[in-house]
């Protein structure tokens, strides 16, 4: 399978728990060398991180965002 598109970058929001941070990162470390070489992968600490690769009228306000959007009216 493909992605119809090209990534040119990958932002992964870091979990906030210890627990789930720790199982992230564990994961991340054995799937990196698969996008390694494929594209740039940028870890994330905080929502606010987001606001440095995206603009905020693109985020929802979970992310920090300005983003009206309603899945149910969506679909």
């Amino acid at each position: 399978a493909s992605f119809p598109g090209n990534l040119h970058l990958v932002l992964v929001l870091r979990p906030t728990s210890f627990f789930q941070r720790t199982v992230t990162d564990l994961g991340f470390r054995f799937s990196q060398e698969d996008f390694m070489l494929k594209m740039p992968v940028v870890m994330l600490s905080s929502v606010t991180d987001l606001l440095r690769y995206i603009d905020e009228n693109q985020l929802t306000s979970e992310f920090g965002g300005t983003l009206d959007y309603c899945h149910s009216d969506w679909i």
